[in-house]
């Protein structure tokens, strides 16, 4: 299994960091999800049946997370933290000091994992030239003053790339939905958890920006 895929997505947001960084889907998780569309089966020949499973029908919300202070002070940790998580993935390291600085454990401890099997197999990560992703905040719940959730829909275009060669070892080419969690440490607010809901690990009802 490549850094792209590993735990559930350096790129779950780095999509690339996709898959990566995301902890199992639970059953609380996937009642946020949209059903997919339902599989069928047809008869080939006497005795012999297929079933084939369509792919997950891309959907919007009838409303995205309505506006709200919260809300501005969540996403601006996420993206910040976004921002230095792409940082030390660009030079495939682990021990950065500004993981910290919006994300905690055990999310910071999954990251650091990530960054660290990327630096051992010599690769680092960037963003995809010419192109950018989207991010769609689709739902914020307070589960309790100290803890929010985020549920999002986002487009991460990373690459991962041999630092020797330059060669692309894989990229984040397809939207992914994620439950965010977010917890206050003292005055701040800071990433502390990821799940990955898609109802599909080859597909995503996430529909494009």
């Amino acid at each position: 299994m490549n850094v792209l895929q590993s735990v559930g997505a350096l790129i779950a947001g780095l999509s690339l960091l996709t898959t990566i960084g995301c902890a199992d889907t639970t059953p609380e998780a996937a009642a946020t999800r949209v059903t997919a569309a339902p599989t069928s089966s047809s008869t080939t020949a006497p005795g012999k049946t297929t079933t084939t499973t369509a792919s997950p029908v891309p959907t919007k919300p009838l409303t995205t997370a309505p506006p709200s202070e919260l809300l501005t002070e969540i996403t601006a940790v996420y993206d910040a933290a976004y921002s230095d998580l792409l940082a030390a993935g660009e030079s495939a390291d682990p021990t950065s000091p500004s993981l910290a600085n919006h994300i905690l454990d055990p999310q910071l401890t999954q990251w650091r994992s990530v960054l660290k099997r990327l630096a051992t197999d010599g690769h680092l990560i960037r963003l995809t030239p010419g192109s950018s992703g989207w991010r769609r905040i689709e739902r914020l719940v307070e589960r309790s003053p100290a803890m929010i959730e985020l549920i999002v829909c986002r487009l991460d275009l990373e690459q991962e790339v041999d630092a020797t060669t330059d060669a692309v070892v894989n990229e984040g080419t397809r939207p992914l939905r994620y439950e965010e969690t977010f917890t206050r440490s003292g005055e701040d607010w800071k990433w502390s958890k990821r799940v990955w809901i898609d109802k599909s690990k080859k597909a995503s009802d996430c529909a494009p920006e």
